[in-house]
């Protein structure tokens, strides 16, 4: 997509996102830095004017228009140059995910006797999500002329999972310099898995912390200001508006669930075993 008029706006503005290249090569983005931030300025100033133009047509006061235009600018435009980032989290966490169950798979097909490309192989033709896309793009990389030890380096420069960069280093090492991979895999994943279990531990405490703020915040606090509403308004012979009351409560009780919701995913575990 052209948008060159934007482009010394956007050269300006992808300053303030020195993480933007990195996040567009680990999402195989087809865009680069200056087009994501001219994308985003475009779709950023269609919204804004379109916000504006409701809002006149509504009659809303000028200095509320132009406040929530701008507004509205500056949150479509961070939103989109967010989205890079969002989807290698997401990516990072399928392909953790799916690491201990692709390592066993190489470790089995390696002590049957394949090589180290056939395992790699097998894990891309199989059903590992986009571990399976990465490993596939590995063997086209291999199948093209480049060196096993020289494609490892490649891919960890660009996967967002710092286990797999790790385990991509290691069997470049070990490829180059003739060591033992089977040994490599094992050790690796064994670390993977006694990993994988202290977050697990770690999940399930926070999980019981998390439990304890949901009774309290959605629950008791709740039932405890109705009470002391009722007994207030006994004592003081005045009227309670319990009206606005029952629109307030259950709406701050939503946003306290949404907020403990958004604890417990953020907080899960990329690692499992199934051990």
């Amino acid at each position: 997509m052209k948008l060159k008029f934007l482009t010394p706006i956007a050269v300006k503005i992808v300053r303030f996102y020195p993480g933007l290249r990195r996040e567009l090569i680990q999402s195989r983005s087809k865009y680069k830095p200056i087009e994501m931030v001219s994308l985003a300025l475009m779709n950023s100033i269609i919204t804004s004017i379109a916000v504006f133009v409701v809002f006149l047509l509504l009659k809303v006061a000028l200095w509320i228009t132009i406040s929530s235009t701008l507004i509205i600018f500056f949150l479509v435009l961070n939103y989109i140059l967010k989205i890079p980032r969002l989807k290698v989290l997401m990516k990072k966490a399928e392909l953790d995910s799916k690491l201990i169950y692709a390592l066993d798979h190489m470790i089995i097909r390696l002590k049957a006797g394949a090589t180290l490309f056939d395992a790699i192989k097998s894990v891309a033709i199989s059903n590992y999500g986009e571990l399976s896309k990465d490993f596939l793009e590995l063997v086209k990389k291999i199948e093209g002329g480049m060196d096993e030890a020289s494609a490892f380096e490649s891919y960890a420069s660009i996967t967002p999972s710092q286990y797999l960069r790790k385990i991509a280093w290691e069997l470049a090492i070990s490829v180059r310099s003739g060591g033992n991979v089977v040994t490599v895999l094992e050790t690796l994943t064994k670390d993977l898995v006694e990993k994988s279990e202290i977050e697990i531990k770690n999940y399930a405490s926070k999980l019981n912390l998390y439990l304890l703020m949901y009774m309290v915040l959605s629950i008791v606090l709740p039932a405890l200001f109705i009470i002391s509403m009722i007994v207030s308004s006994i004592i003081s012979q005045s009227a309670v508006n319990f009206g606005q009351m029952l629109y307030l409560i259950p709406i701050m009780v939503l946003v306290v669930q949404f907020a403990i919701i958004g604890m417990i995913n953020s907080s899960r575990p990329t690692l499992w075993v199934g051990r």
